[in-house]
């Protein structure tokens, strides 16, 4: 359950989520430009226009972080670990 382990690391924006899978998958290697695309889509909406996440309410940004999850995880240098 994703909700269950952003509250459990008190995971509340993306860069702390970036950072959490920094650490776990990478041990804290991930190359920048990958960093850069993965917060700048948790910045855009589906269109990519800019849609900050500090504007979005509450469920929008638990839906953002699942799907910055899973972009994180579908990304190629996880895939090589």
């Amino acid at each position: 359950d994703i909700d269950a382990m952003l509250a459990a690391h008190a995971i509340t924006t993306p860069v702390a989520l970036v950072d959490y899978f920094d650490r776990l998958l990478y041990d804290g290697a991930l190359d920048l430009a990958r960093r850069s695309v993965l917060l700048e889509f948790a910045n855009t909406d589906q269109a990519g226009a800019p849609s900050p996440f500090e504007n979005l309410g509450a469920s929008a940004r638990r839906t953002r972080l699942r799907e910055l999850t899973g972009l994180i995880l579908a990304a190629p240098e996880f895939q090589y670990q």
